[in-house]
């Protein structure tokens, strides 16, 4: 596994583990590919802190300019966001 994957899945873990906490139980069943529209429990109030805590175990904040609907649409597309929003990847005008 490259580095750039190692990474990718290592941001998707931390996804899932944050979705977890905020959401609990609604998110056993989740995987990288799994609709969120699905979960009832993330709502926009579950987005605020699923944001706080995604921050707070990646060290990674979102950037605001990314926080738009079709980047929450799956665990990985949040992954991808994360990996977007890594200041080394601002530097470089990345984008998911």
């Amino acid at each position: 596994m490259s580095k750039p994957e190692a990474a990718d899945a290592t941001l998707l873990g931390a996804v899932l583990g944050a979705l977890a906490r905020v959401v609990g139980p609604a998110a056993d069943d989740l995987a990288a590919d799994s609709p969120l529209e699905r979960v009832d429990a993330f709502d926009s109030i579950a987005l605020a802190g699923f944001l706080d805590e995604v921050e707070a175990t990646t060290g990674i904040a979102i950037r605001a300019d990314l926080v738009v609907p079709e980047h929450f649409v799956t665990p990985a597309a949040i992954a991808a966001v994360l990996a977007a929003s890594r200041p080394s990847a601002a530097l470089r005008g990345a984008g998911p």
